[in-house]
């Protein structure tokens, strides 16, 4: 059985002489494709000083940063240990929802009188530059339950979206 490598041209390209912060949106809009999320699914972090910044998607932005002393936070601990964490019991897990809150307006789930999707599962990986956290990429399927939010998460996913952030560390 022969698996199939990712293509991450289109991914690369976007890198390639490009600033972060800059492309992020399509950056953001590309891993939600290479993962097979919706792109709502999907968060870009900047380290910026002392806090971590959204950068994708775009409305986060507004919200407010996450300072790198906030305990409990995934996406400080990824980028304060520079190690990628995997979590498939995401909403049992102690954690800050402010960001969950705010609506994107790009919901492209369908969830009717079922409630409001929440983060279940979710991946996040550092962007390391010369061994330093530049940015954060999270990755997570959202729904009303567990078993509404699709599948677990593998290995393999969190092998995949770290080959993503080695790529993203390409740009400036």
């Amino acid at each position: 059985m022969s698996t199939s490598v990712p293509d991450f041209s289109q991914l690369s390209a976007l890198c390639k002489d490009a600033e972060f912060t800059a492309v992020a949106d399509a950056i953001g809009r590309e891993i939600s494709k290479l993962m097979s999320v919706d792109f709502d699914e999907v968060a870009l972090l900047k380290v910026e000083r002392q806090h971590l910044r959204f950068i994708y998607p775009a409305k986060l932005m507004e919200v407010g940063t996450i300072p790198l002393t906030t305990a409990g936070s995934t996406a400080v601990r990824c980028a304060l240990n520079r190690r990628p964490e995997l979590s498939n019991n995401f909403a049992q897990a102690r954690h800050a929802s402010i960001f969950e809150a705010v609506d994107l307006g790009t919901q492209s789930k369908s969830f009717g009188d079922s409630g409001k999707p929440i983060i279940q599962k979710m991946m996040t990986v550092p962007v390391v530059v010369q061994n330093k956290s530049v940015a954060v990429l999270q990755v997570c399927r959202k729904g009303t339950s567990r078993q509404d939010a699709g599948a677990d998460f593998s290995l393999a996913d969190l092998r995949k979206l770290t080959d993503i952030a080695a790529l993203v560390a390409t740009c400036k």
